[in-house]
């Protein structure tokens, strides 16, 4: 395929069911069904969150298949503000969830490279101006949604 280039309705659907597939072991893992346990103190629905950007991001691939065209925008939307408003709550929790912290930060440049522990505020400042971002995204995803069902 070349840069550009939209893939086929064949090649949409493989990709997007592979991409739904990866996402199913974090779901199964958070939820204690397969042997994949998460950190300790994160919460069952950040895992279960995590798990489903995966899901939506595949249903997203496949979306101009799955939908009619009167249908289609309106999918793009809802999808658009569930994909934003999971990014948004999982960024909250990483921003404002009570636990510590542990962020890590490089640069790299041509011939340079520094790795070291990240400051816990700034971490979770950045997390947190992230999880602002997405909320306005879902916010106008929403909002597009509502208008193209009427």
């Amino acid at each position: 395929m070349k840069p550009g280039e939209q893939p086929s309705p064949r090649t949409a659907v493989i990709l997007g069911v592979l991409v739904i597939a990866c996402g199913i072991a974090p779901i199964l893992g958070a939820l204690k069904l397969i042997p994949a346990p998460l950190t300790p103190g994160t919460p069952v629905w950040v895992g279960v969150c995590a798990g489903m950007l995966f899901v939506l991001g595949g249903v997203a691939l496949i979306n101009g298949y799955a939908f009619s065209a009167r249908t289609r925008p309106f999918a793009e939307n809802a999808l658009g503000f569930a994909i934003c408003a999971v990014f948004a709550a999982v960024f909250g929790w990483i921003a404002f969830g009570s636990g510590d912290r542990n962020f890590s930060s490089s640069i790299e440049l041509p011939f340079w490279r520094h790795d070291g522990r990240g400051s816990e505020w700034f971490g979770r400042a950045m997390f947190g101006l992230g999880a602002l971002m997405a909320a306005a995204i879902a916010i106008v995803a929403a909002v597009g949604a509502v208008r193209r069902r009427r």
